[in-house]
């Protein structure tokens, strides 16, 4: 059955099939004649003469064999008050289609918002289409886009705030919305070297950015902007309340206010046992800082396209004699870029001298390489960056 159903648009349907007769010629049994028995016998009637007997037994035999099951099938429905609230009807949604496809916020928001012409859905696939961005970076999820406009609406990022959103809030704010995280994703790319979307150290980080770009243009480099990131990044700020930290580095952004109280502090052990399993933030973070070295093959802001081949290697292979310390080979501060069409090591700027020197010892490099690191903080947040081991953290803290 569900094969034979087909869609006919009503004023085709009004010209061309007008009467039963017409719409058995051309083979068509609509729905409204399965409303009850009466009415689908009453339709036979209609399109069949007395005389066409092979035609009324076979619809007869049909109808009673298969369509007439129609009348008895029941859709299970839940039925909602009109005053529950948006997030409690969220968590239905998603409970209930837990077996069938699966529906989340950005689905209840098409419905909330949706006018005859106003598709959110459809939007949002042309914006995909449209910015390559948005599609490598957000795949299916436009929810993204709705934390812009909330975090702008009513300060706040959580997805019980975007639910709460009116529909008209949605249409009037969907598309500089989208322009505006596109801007975002720019910047991302070209300024904070988020070559690879799961290099991205903290969703918010993009909304954050979005919202701001309409205050003002975040692809234009700032040390403000600078900063930010990198405190944040490296100094794990959004590890804990990320979206409450979030809604206030963007008020105080947006004011053209500082709001890194101090600089981030790296802890030695810490960084060299990140991967991309364990302590994942700084893992990502050291990524974006090679990633951000990248010498652009123009001065403008880079596309997305620069980031094409480039992929996060390790300088250590596991070591089948079991010679090398067993979790090296998976350090943050091993990793260096890579290029999928050569077997080179993508250029760096030598200045910051991520590229490993030649080294005998690999504890010595990755010494070095702390050093380096350490250089890199404190030139973009402003200020000194150092490493201290947990020892030294303690003691201080004693």
């Amino acid at each position: 059955m569900d094969d034979a159903l087909r869609s006919v648009k009503a004023e085709v349907w009004a010209r061309r099939f007008s009467n039963p007769k017409e719409q058995w010629a051309a083979g068509y049994l609509p729905m409204y004649a399965l409303r009850s028995a009466s009415e689908f016998f009453e339709w036979r009637d209609e399109a069949l003469g007395a005389e066409e007997v092979e035609g009324r037994s076979w619809l007869t035999s049909a109808y009673r064999e298969f369509l007439s099951g129609l009348h008895d099938y029941r859709v299970p429905a839940v039925i909602i008050p009109r005053d529950i609230p948006p997030i409690a009807v969220a968590r239905i949604f998603e409970r209930v289609n837990k077996s069938g496809m699966t529906l989340g916020a950005f689905d209840l928001m098409v419905a909330k918002s949706f006018t005859a012409g106003f598709n959110l859905r459809t939007l949002w696939e042309g914006a995909r289409r449209e910015r390559p961005l948005l599609k490598a970076f957000l795949q299916d999820d436009g929810l993204p886009i709705l934390n812009v406009i909330a975090l702008r609406q009513r300060a706040e990022i959580r997805q019980s705030a975007v639910l709460e959103l009116p529909g008209s809030a949605i249409r009037d704010g969907w598309d500089d919305a989208v322009e505006h995280f596109d801007a975002a994703l720019r910047a991302a790319v070209g300024h904070f070297g988020i070559l690879d979307p799961s290099w991205l150290p903290y969703r918010p980080i993009l909304v954050v950015l979005a919202a701001l770009d309409y205050e003002f243009s975040v692809q234009i480099e700032s040390d403000l902007l600078t900063k930010w990131y990198w405190a944040t990044v490296l100094g794990r700020r959004y590890d804990v309340a990320s979206n409450t930290r979030a809604v206030a580095d963007f008020q105080s952004l947006a004011r053209g206010e500082d709001p890194i109280e101090r600089p981030p502090l790296l802890i030695r052990e810490v960084l060299l046992e990140a991967t991309r399993r364990q302590q994942g933030t700084l893992h990502r973070a050291f990524l974006t800082v090679l990633g951000s070295r990248v010498r652009r093959r123009t001065a403008e802001t880079a596309n997305f396209e620069d980031a094409d081949g480039l992929t996060a290697e390790s300088l250590y292979v596991r070591d089948p004699d079991g010679d090398l310390d067993p979790p090296l080979h998976l350090r943050s501060l091993s990793f260096v870029l890579s290029t999928g069409k050569s077997d080179q090591w993508a250029v760096v700027e030598r200045d910051q001298q991520f590229l490993p020197p030649d080294f005998d010892d690999a504890e010595e490099f990755l010494e070095y390489r702390l050093e380096r690191l350490a250089e890199f903080a404190s030139e973009k947040v402003g200020a000194r960056v150092r490493v201290l081991t947990q020892e030294q953290l303690d003691g201080g803290a004693r």
